[in-house]
């Protein structure tokens, strides 16, 4: 599983999907790479500039990609934002459509789906300095990092909608993020 960091200037940010990182990736390039985020949110014109859709604008398109990325250790701070794995399992499971939760469990088990939304969020662990945790720690995060509060909300317009998981599927969830149950837990 791959790792990756967003470069926020003076930390590190781990991108951990489902956790936020859409919107800090567009937090992050408008506080800290004034170059991109000139031509993400120059209007067309010129030869220059992005046309968007109606209702799309830079702040509602996902730029991971467009982020800067660092290497882990070439600056002093490493950053996490940690999420509850159920909460994050569910929300993946829309942002992907999943609708067999129990066949997508059953790969995940096995290791045969790769799908970076259901990456655990612990193989960071060993590189975090600093954890946030997703629920309440967000407006610490932008302060730390210099980011403007509030964040920007990067959503699906489609709106999916999380399944309703059974006891036996958070139950298997729990056992697959084992790891990721005790990260968020050391956050308490």
């Amino acid at each position: 599983m791959i790792k990756q960091y967003f470069d926020a200037s003076r930390a590190a940010v781990a991108v951990n999907y489902k956790s936020a990182s859409a919107t800090l990736a567009r937090a992050i390039i408008a506080a800290h790479h004034p170059d991109i985020d000139r031509a993400i949110t120059t209007p067309p014109g010129g030869g220059r500039g992005i046309a968007y859709p109606a209702g799309v604008s830079a702040d509602t398109v996902r730029w991971h990609a467009r982020c800067p990325k660092i290497d882990y250790g070439s600056v002093p701070h490493t950053l996490l934002v940690v999420r509850n794995p159920i909460d994050r399992f569910a929300s993946a499971c829309a942002e992907t459509g999943t609708t067999d939760v129990d066949a997508l469990l059953d790969r995940l088990a096995v290791g045969t789906d790769n799908n970076p939304h259901f990456w655990p969020q612990s193989r960071y662990a060993e590189d975090t300095l600093m954890l946030y945790r997703f629920d309440r720690d967000l407006q610490k995060l932008a302060e730390d990092l210099g980011l403007l509060w509030p964040l920007p909300q990067i959503i699906r317009h489609d709106n999916p909608t999380k399944p309703k998981l059974t006891q036996s599927q958070i139950d298997r969830i729990s056992a697959l993020y084992a790891d990721d149950l005790t990260l968020y837990q050391s956050t308490e």
